[in-house]
């Protein structure tokens, strides 16, 4: 019997990827002494993985090299993200008694962007539905007001990555 034959070596992980998400790929079974990527930016890498966090845009696709491996270098389809939504206040309306506790103002979640889901909330309240300033501390994706003895404007803005979203408006009357 001969020699066993040459064990190959490999990158493997998902393909294709979107735009914005972060995908760890693993190199089996041999070893490497460092990552490169086209497309992308690195976020952390042993000898056998890396991390790689798609955020280059207008970008189609990714080729990931296992630099001192005898793995070739692995082709990743990079798929544009879809537009931010940011979601919608479901109920608008309200009228309560003077100084009581409106209900709670529920928004659907937000969606796509180049931000691989982590959305940032905040919520805003005016009492002339022109001027708004931040709630502090209102960065869930619903909002519950205090009780209110005046009209009362709100919206939630949305931030992932570089682009913003706001909602319509809610209004206690």
């Amino acid at each position: 019997k001969g020699p066993p034959p040459p064990v190959s070596c490999s990158i493997s992980g998902t393909n294709p990827v979107t735009q914005g998400n972060t995908v760890t790929y693993t190199l089996s079974p041999c070893t490497a002494t460092s990552w490169t990527v086209t497309c992308g930016t690195i976020q952390s890498s042993t000898s056998t993985s890396v991390t790689i966090y798609f955020n280059i845009l207008n970008c189609t696709s990714a080729v990931i090299t296992a630099v001192g491996s005898t793995a070739s270098p692995k082709t990743v389809t990079v798929n544009a993200a879809p537009p931010l939504t940011g979601g919608s206040i479901s109920n608008s309306a309200q009228s309560i008694n003077y100084n009581a506790v409106p209900a709670q103002i529920n928004a659907t979640a937000a969606t796509g962007g180049t931000c691989g889901g982590s959305y940032i909330y905040q919520w805003y309240s005016s009492t002339d539905s022109v001027n708004y300033s931040s709630i502090s501390g209102a960065t869930g994706q619903n909002y519950q007001p205090p009780a209110l003895i005046v009209n009362t404007f709100y919206k939630r803005q949305v931030n992932c990555g570089t682009s913003a979203w706001t909602s319509n408006v809610a209004k206690v009357t």
